[in-house]
């Protein structure tokens, strides 16, 4: 039976996600395709800038349970913080186009956090990069998708110097 945990936030490293073990199974798994490594979902309703030494991000607020695919253990907060990737995607999906916004309606997601292998001679670092994967449909409006529809497809065209098909 997986094990419950209530810490104060969710973060990939708050529910057990290491960055030895990141690094060793984006090494044995995530070579040829990334490799989920946790399960986030839940419902947001409010957002907070956040900064650190690192840099800034936003903390989302709101009910949130996250799975640790590595052990299984599952983890529940009323906060959560998540890499760069994610927060972007998760950004688009809430339709929130100012980080600086207080007060949401519960918006309600689901995202699959991914580790693959990378290793860049030239910078130290972990030997891995996150990536997320969109468990639901985007909710909220996506304004440059409702753009694309209404100018619609465009022709596509040849380079210069190339024979038309």
């Amino acid at each position: 039976m997986a094990t419950r945990a209530y810490p104060k936030k969710i973060t990939p490293s708050t529910i057990g996600l290491k960055t030895a073990d990141l690094e060793k199974v984006a090494a044995e798994k995530g070579k040829q395709k990334p490799v989920v490594v946790m399960r986030t979902y839940g419902r947001v309703s409010k957002l907070e800038n956040g900064q650190t030494a690192f840099g800034s991000f936003i903390k989302f607020q709101g009910e949130f349970e996250a799975v640790n695919l590595l052990d299984e253990s599952i983890h529940r907060s009323k906060t959560l913080i998540l890499p760069a990737c994610a927060e972007t995607c998760l950004l688009e999906q809430i339709g929130a186009a100012k980080q600086d916004s207080k007060e949401l309606l519960a918006v309600e997601f689901g995202l699959d956090i991914t580790v693959e292998y990378y290793k860049n001679a030239t910078l130290k670092g972990t030997e891995f990069r996150w990536g997320v994967r969109p468990l639901n449909e985007p909710s909220g409006e996506d304004s440059l998708s409702k753009l694309g529809q209404q100018f619609g497809s465009l022709p596509l065209l040849t380079a210069p110097g190339k024979k038309k098909r």
